[in-house]
């Protein structure tokens, strides 16, 4: 395959025992041997198996930011810890990985977590007035494995 892809999935719930699914779609654009510590991290977070699937656990960190909110909600919002660096796989929600020829596809259970779901909760019932930006990041734990790259981020 010309092409990989990273797909991140949001399973969240929504009022009325509803569920919502958010899935960008991201397109690796920088060609490999640019950075080859982003290649062996990337090569790393892609292996097939339980090696690959541990490191993907360990090295799968999210990061949020809310750019414009009510002040209510941006209160709340921080108080629940929503700008801090989460590496998922540390137990704040049940995430699985599903690897193909060209792609990651990340599915990250909102329900999983009760903070999650009142910062979901929160965020949804305010979607006209908040604006979040999200970013995915194989994290890096020692100076070969630096600097960190997004792999994927959106505004929402």
């Amino acid at each position: 395959p010309d092409k990989t892809f990273f797909v991140p999935v949001f399973v969240v719930p929504a009022s009325g025992g509803q569920t919502f699914h958010h899935v960008p779609l991201f397109e690796r654009v920088l060609p490999p041997g640019v950075d080859p510590a982003f290649d062996k991290l990337w090569q790393q977070f892609t292996e097939p198996g339980p090696v690959g699937e541990e490191f993907r656990k360990k090295r799968f960190k999210f990061l949020a930011k809310i750019l414009s909110a009510p002040v209510v909600v941006s209160r709340m919002l921080s108080m629940l810890g929503v700008e801090r660096p989460v590496i998922f796989g540390n137990g704040y929600l049940a995430v699985k990985f599903f690897l193909g020829p060209n792609y990651v596809e990340v599915n990250i259970d909102v329900n999983s977590s009760v903070t999650a779901q009142k910062i979901a909760g929160t965020v949804l019932d305010k979607s006209d007035a908040v604006v979040p930006e999200m970013a995915f990041i194989i994290e890096g734990r020692d100076v070969a494995e630096l600097p960190e790259r997004v792999v994927g981020c959106f505004r929402g």
